[in-house]
């Protein structure tokens, strides 16, 4: 019996080294940290009043910051005076994201000890305080990063496809209708060993869209001069928030994050082919005998033309009559005064006959040749100083000959297909044509008529329709049932769907030109920029009064719309 004492001490033993792995498992010994204490002569004392406020502004940050996981605040006058910002990561919820400020808040002070400007990442937040103003301007330094050991098989490949994913959540983030300015979103990577991206971006919500982006394209620049291959990479800086892994499952909440719409894959440039060794000296001397003598001929050329031009215009002008008829060394341009002198005036004596574009006078010069004149009517196309002016020709029918613009009271065409700018205010202009453009895309994917548009017991129009199933991430319940069962893809069909957004937006400025819309038809490696709310001047109860009579410009607006570009141009 003696030779088993030592079984309970075993068991004790085992379960001891069990507990330690668990508690290791559910609290990770590793927390990322990085921070920044700029050396630049800026320190406090110990109790001075800077410090007394810098310790008021960081404990006020845990219990007030908001549910968008932001907060600032400013404690003191200048030169003492705190500013401090603190964000948290968008997939966070509230009670812990005020954990994770705490612990950061109290960490803060202990890396950056009497500096006066200070800023620290933590694993799910940052945390920022200075004795300048800091909040709503962008910054884009001091930054940092970090990266995991292994590095991808298929460099090029790999960072491809990256490319792509964070294009499409520099759009996302910047355009963000959510306070909080975050993306996320996973991509397939042909790469054996790593085959799954996933990539967060976020902004602090006190910089602009603009600012925002461009802090993303910064970020994304940076990495392969830092990181070059890794597989996992986060770029820090004060007004955003790069990472990137390539772990099979995303590092971040995905019940807390907006889908993304990523482009196809474009194809990939054809890899530049090495030079043999020792052919360099070969390579200099064939471009210097290519490029001297076209540069000799060129520079001949050149002043063979000066020549030539200057003997032209010491040469004078002649005229030589031969046999009765005219024969100019310049081409035969005449002031207004002469004509009508050939012409006694353009008077009826001279009248030769009239055509559709105006009347044909007979005409004698001064050295007494005869001439065919014909005086062009006011409605032939040309202004006074022989420029293109509107014409008899649809909507500028509504308009006096002369004018090149007009605010009209009348409202001539199809409601459902008229950009809101001309069915309130009566502006019109090439982006009134992407609108109508843009609702027969939605028309022909939903399969059903903007001006009829049935769904159920709702009262949505067509463009309503559309963008509520868009932004909500529907986008199987607008397109047309014919074409679910199609063989198209349903990514071609998607990206119908959004440049049929672009071209509806209420902003006449920010619909697409036509030339635009083609190249986005025709090329899937163009990134598309994400629609904001279209225009919703027609609401699901508003049918058109088919009478014929003229709308008043004192009619109620339905929407506030900000139409531009009044210019008519002939077609």
């Amino acid at each position: 019996m003696s030779s088993w004492k030592w079984l309970p001490n075993f068991i004790f033993f085992i379960s001891l080294i069990n507990l330690v792995a668990i508690v290791k498992s559910q609290f990770p010994t590793e927390i990322f940290i990085h921070y920044k204490c700029p050396d630049n002569g800026r320190r406090y004392t110990r109790n001075s009043t800077y410090e007394r406020n810098l310790n008021t502004s960081l404990s006020s940050v845990p219990p007030n910051i908001d549910t968008n996981g932001f907060y600032n605040a400013s404690t003191g006058e200048t030169p003492d005076r705190v500013n401090v910002i603190a964000l948290c990561r968008a997939d966070l919820q509230p009670s812990q994201c005020r954990d994770y400020v705490e612990n950061a808040t109290a960490e803060i002070l202990k890396k950056c000890p009497n500096k006066k400007q200070a800023i620290l990442w933590h694993e799910f937040c940052m945390v920022r305080y200075s004795d300048e103003a800091i909040f709503g301007t962008l910054a884009n330094s001091p930054m940092d990063w970090g990266n995991s050991g292994e590095n991808v098989t298929n460099t090029d490949v790999f960072y491809w496809e990256l490319n792509v994913l964070l294009n499409s959540l520099h759009d996302h983030a910047a355009s963000n209708s959510s306070p909080k300015k975050f993306a996320a979103a996973t991509r397939d990577v042909n790469d054996p060993k790593y085959p799954r991206i996933s990539a967060f971006e976020q902004c602090t919500p006190d910089i602009t869209s603009e600012e925002c982006r461009d802090c993303l394209n910064e970020s994304a620049q940076h990495i392969r001069k830092c990181c070059d291959g890794a597989r996992g990479v986060r770029i820090l800086s004060p007004s955003c928030y790069l990472r990137f892994e390539t772990d099979p499952d995303p590092f971040y909440n995905e019940s807390m994050v907006e889908p993304v719409y990523q482009p196809p894959t474009p194809p990939m440039p054809p890899p530049a082919s090495p030079q043999p060794p020792g052919n360099g000296k070969n390579t200099s001397r064939t471009i210097i005998i290519i490029i001297v003598p076209i540069a000799v001929c060129l520079i001949l050329a050149l002043c063979i033309g000066i020549y030539l031009k200057t003997k032209k215009m010491r040469t004078p002008r002649e005229n030589v009559d031969l046999d009765g008829e005219i024969s100019t060394v310049e081409s035969l341009q005449y002031d207004f005064s002469t004509i009508r002198a050939a012409t006694d005036n353009f008077s009826d004596a001279n009248k030769l006959g009239q055509g559709g574009f105006g009347v044909v006078y007979k005409g004698k010069l001064p050295k007494g040749n005869e001439i065919a004149v014909k005086r062009l009517s006011h409605g032939s196309g040309q202004d006074g100083e022989m420029n293109p002016k509107i014409s008899d020709f649809g909507m500028a029918r509504l308009f006096v000959p002369n004018e090149t613009q007009h605010s009209t009271s009348r409202i001539v065409g199809t409601f459902g297909y008229m950009a809101p700018e001309y069915v309130i205010h009566g502006h019109f202009s090439i982006k009134s044509d992407v609108y109508s453009f843009g609702v027969l895309i939605l028309e022909i994917i939903t399969g059903q008529k903007a001006y009829n548009f049935q769904n159920g017991e709702s009262m949505d129009d067509l463009i309503s329709f559309v963008w509520k199933n868009w932004h909500q991430g529907m986008v199987a319940n607008i397109i047309d049932p014919a074409l679910r069962t199609s063989s198209g893809s349903m990514r071609d069909i998607a990206r119908c769907i959004h440049i049929g957004l672009l071209c509806v937006q209420e902003n006449a400025a920010d619909r697409p030109t036509m030339g635009s819309v083609v190249l986005m038809l025709s090329s899937f490696s163009l990134t598309l920029r994400v629609p904001s709310q279209p225009a919703f001047f027609m609401s699901g109860s508003f049918r058109p009064d088919n009478s014929s009579k003229d709308q008043s410009d004192n009619t109620t607006h339905l929407s506030t719309n900000e139409a531009s570009m009044s210019e008519l141009y002939p077609r």
